[in-house]
């Protein structure tokens, strides 16, 4: 966890000071729903589009990949995972 908070440290700052486009590669959701603007999700050969808003607020990640997601927000913090057993 230390790790992972201290690169999304070095991220931000050089997002901040240049105003850089990032481009994050991850097999989880925390990350992109927690600091990044704009998601890009692969489902089934195709790229869909969302916000860390859409996915938190709407139904839009279980219609993508066709299984209920919980969703939850805790002390400013966005969490997603699919439900058990489906």
């Amino acid at each position: 966890m230390a790790a992972e908070r201290d690169l999304l440290a070095i991220i931000k700052a050089q997002h901040a000071s240049r105003a850089l486009t990032i481009l994050l590669v991850t097999h989880t959701l925390q990350i992109p729903l927690n600091f990044c603007g704009r998601i890009l999700l692969l489902a089934g050969g195709s790229v869909v589009g969302a916000t860390p808003q859409e996915l938190t607020s709407t139904q839009k990640l279980d219609e993508i990949y066709g299984t209920p997601f919980w969703r939850m927000e805790q002390h400013g913090m966005r969490w997603i995972a699919p439900k058990a057993g489906s």
